[in-house]
């Protein structure tokens, strides 16, 4: 007899990244339930074949009537609000869900018996690095309200792990681009810069335009959650290329492909923005056995070709 599939429950599957997460998932065979309360990402996002539950990860009464309901194997906690210029304005609601959210759903898992859970933090944890690429033991000193929520999941992550006994795995993503991206919500510069080239607007660079940042392609984090399924246990790994690019290259590179001959306005430097960031995801290779199959240029293609 063939063994049936675990079940999965993916929380912000209506979002950017959980969504292609969520696909995969289905495609190889997974049982999977959303939550999702739609306040960040997209019905037309859902994929139809997965079980949806509008619930908001504050509310633990509603979502421990999901969790007894479903009794899904393993979490893949993705839900957040993930902007850290909107954490620097207002850092309430960013700690209401990232860290109150969080708790809410490290119980009910536990409570309904999860064996697994992989979450997704950030390379905001960091802050500002002394020493580049970073490494996961590298010293955690978040320098925005957004990277502290992240660290406070991590903890919480680990807490409850050794309550309830449920294994966990950690990902500290880099920027992470690709199709879906909302330039108006969690987007990230490469969403922000392609949008407003597309209608032939003038894109805004904060600072020198030599600010760094490590790109990865939503189909390479994609993969380290699957393989993250069956691999890796109570473990924290760097999601990356490991490749440093700059602001100004981001705009040029997405210039040239959507053909946008137009110049960068130039504003001051944010508070909260990490001045430079690289990660090595050695580790991820040890562990999961991952390394990202796309690089930069290639990613930026197929991120304008989809806008086409």
């Amino acid at each position: 007899m063939k063994k049936q599939k675990e079940k999965i429950l993916v929380t912000g599957g209506a979002g950017f990244i959980a969504s292609h997460i969520v696909d995969a998932y289905l495609a190889k065979g997974y049982s999977v339930v959303i939550v999702d309360d739609l306040s960040k990402g997209f019905k037309k996002n859902l994929n139809p074949k997965a079980k949806f539950y509008k619930t908001d990860i504050t509310d633990l009464a509603a979502l421990r009537r999901v969790f007894r309901k479903e009794r899904p194997d393993i979490v893949n906690h993705h839900a957040a609000i993930a902007v850290v210029a909107e954490s620097m304005r207002d850092p309430i609601p960013t700690m209401e869900s990232n860290v109150i959210g969080t708790t809410n759903v490290l119980v009910a898992a536990g409570e309904a018996g999860v064996k697994k859970v992989l979450f997704a933090s950030s390379a905001a944890v960091y802050g500002d690095p002394k020493r580049l690429p970073i490494r996961e033991h590298a010293p955690t000193r978040p320098i925005s309200p957004y990277g502290l929520s992240k660290l406070l999941g991590e903890e919480t992550i680990k807490f409850y792990a050794l309550m309830f006994g449920f294994d966990y795995l950690i990902f500290r993503y880099a920027n992470v681009y690709g199709p879906r991206q909302n330039a108006k919500g969690e987007g990230g510069v490469v969403a922000i810069f392609s949008d407003l080239m597309r209608q032939g607007k003038q894109a805004t660079i904060f600072g020198d335009g030599k600010k760094t940042r490590d790109y990865v392609y939503v189909e390479d984090i994609v993969k380290a959650n699957v393989l993250g399924l069956a691999k890796g246990a109570d473990e924290i790994i760097n999601i990356s290329r490991g490749v440093e690019v700059s602001d100004r290259t981001v705009y040029d590179t997405i210039a040239t492909n959507l053909r946008y001959d137009g110049v960068p306005l130039y504003a001051p430097h944010r508070e909260g923005d990490i001045v430079r960031s690289v990660l090595c995801a050695s580790r991820a290779a040890e562990v999961i056995g991952w390394k990202p199959d796309i690089d930069f240029k290639k990613g930026i293609a197929l991120h304008c070709k989809d806008m086409m």
